[in-house]
């Protein structure tokens, strides 16, 4: 039976394997087929040495695939997607630090790293303990180190946001600056700029936390023991997966309830089904409660999407404050100029963009006229527009007048988070729906409560000649209920 999950299956009778997988691991036993991707090949010898070492290489070692994890085609979302849908992110009160390590400031989850130290001591006493059963000297992959761990993805959200507010005003606006007048005129040209990059470049933060361009390791349950480049794929078979110990290291990872991640072999991950990550758990995080997939997450993690409004309101609110900074005034062609009673060109008028006043002391005021003026009502309904389009909807106002209505009562009968709540689950559903009628069903799936798994760059933002987009770093705490405002204020 063909274990391989990318070709046609075995029942298949016109076709058993790949066409590009033919002749390879037909060496003799003591040679192995190395692959050779990296980045660098031609892109057709790319293509094969990356299906090669996804769907056969592997098969060359002894124990095949055995504890191993694909994030690169399957599980990216591990440990990102809580069993409902909603994006999550790991509560940093329950982060501790690592000891197997020359860096003091590497975290993980407190009962991850529990276990993981369990892990390397147990690695350090059995070599010690094999005499010259086994070699003790190092090799890529003793002694083991942590060099990677914890992400914090608020720093790397801050970093995202920097990024597409540079392109917004430098790219974008370039030939379209006379189309500013105020904020509502600066929402209108960013939302028509979000329709171009939403579904590669989100800005919401629960987007952008499920989004590939995140690291797994933001999950807190990740760890890396060496450095080295992920594309090299020559390097992470012959050096790393045919170490001598390898197959000891991957015994001892699966006794600990540690996976390997299969693209980078010197990535581990927590295996949240394993009794020793359970026990752990419960003693040090969960203290005794109820261990299932999701009273873990929503003890142990925060739902993202109840922060996306808040950090819109504030950085949308700030990237316009820088903008008016970098560029106070603006001539446009508005006074009509005549001979006689013909009208022969037009005149520039000049006029002064005013900043928005919204914070006080760095940080949103809720009490501010912007606040006021910009309701729950204005963000909720914005919110529906911008995660439809990341979501890749092309959504019309009309459809937008339609549907926003039953988010409107949502909130005024139970509350602002019900509200936002109900809108993700409602786009993902149709999200779903839409996979499904495609015959593609992808990986942004809710999961069943009983599976493994949750689901299947330092840049300044500075314009030339102008200011840098506010820090994020005091948009850390969400509203609790914001503004009760009635009307769509604003203009949108």
């Amino acid at each position: 039976m063909n274990s391989n999950k990318y070709t046609t299956p075995d029942s298949d009778p016109d076709f058993r394997i790949d066409p590009l997988l033919v002749g390879r691991n037909t060496f003799p036993n003591f040679l192995k087929d190395v692959p050779t991707a990296n980045n660098a090949v031609p892109a057709a010898d790319l293509f094969k040495e990356r299906l090669f070492y996804r769907e056969g290489a592997l098969n060359q070692l002894k124990g095949a695939e055995s504890g191993m994890i694909d994030f690169w085609n399957n599980d990216y979302q591990f440990a990102r997607m809580d069993p409902r849908g909603f994006a999550i992110f790991p509560s940093e009160m329950y982060l501790k630090q690592f000891t197997s390590t020359r860096n003091e400031s590497i975290y993980g989850m407190r009962f991850f790293v529990d276990v993981f130290e369990d892990f390397v001591s147990y690695c350090e006493r059995y070599l010690q303990q094999a005499g010259d059963t086994m070699n003790k000297g190092p090799t890529a992959i003793f002694p083991i180190t942590v060099v990677k761990g914890w992400l914090s993805v608020r720093n790397l959200y801050h970093d995202h946001i920097q990024d597409i507010y540079k392109v917004f005003t430098e790219e974008f606006l370039k030939n379209k600056h006379s189309n500013i007048l105020n904020f509502d005129h600066f929402i209108t040209e960013f939302i028509e700029f979000m329709k171009i990059i939403g579904p590669q470049f989100p800005i919401t933060f629960s987007s952008f936390i499920l989004s590939k361009k995140v690291p797994m390791r933001i999950n807190g349950l990740t760890v890396e023991i060496i450095n080295s480049d992920y594309d090299d794929d020559t390097n992470k078979f012959g050096n790393f997966l045919l170490d001598t110990k390898f197959e000891f290291f991957r015994h001892a990872a699966k006794m600990h309830g540690l996976l390997i991640d299969k693209n980078i072999p010197w990535r581990l991950t927590a295996d949240l089904s394993h009794p020793k990550m359970v026990r752990r758990a419960k003693l040090t995080t969960l203290y005794g409660k109820d261990y299932s997939y999701k009273n873990f997450f929503r003890t142990l993690y925060h739902r993202a999407n109840q922060q996306d409004i808040f950090l819109l309101r504030h950085h949308l609110a700030g990237f316009y404050n820088a903008y008016v900074q970098f560029m106070p005034t603006v001539d446009r062609p508005t006074i009509p100029m005549r001979m006689g009673q013909k009208i022969v060109g037009t005149q520039n008028k000049w006029f002064t963009r005013q900043p928005m006043k919204a914070f006080k002391d760095g940080k949103l005021d809720l009490r501010s006229g912007y606040a006021i003026q910009y309701s729950d009502f204005y963000w909720l309904r914005f919110y529906f527009h911008i995660k439809s389009m990341e979501m890749g909807f092309t959504i019309s106002r009309s459809q937008i007048n339609a549907e926003i209505p039953k988010y409107y009562n949502i909130y005024r009968i139970f509350n602002f988070e019900r509200a936002v709540n109900t809108i993700c689950m409602d786009l993902l559903d149709r999200h779903l729906r839409r996979q499904v009628g495609s015959g593609f069903y992808g990986s942004l799936t809710r999961q069943d409560g009983d599976t493994l798994l949750s689901s299947n760059r330092n840049k300044s933002a500075v314009p030339r000649g102008g200011t840098a987009a506010p820090s994020a770093g005091a948009a850390t705490t969400p509203s609790s209920g914001g503004n009760g405002g009635s009307g769509m204020s604003g203009g949108y």
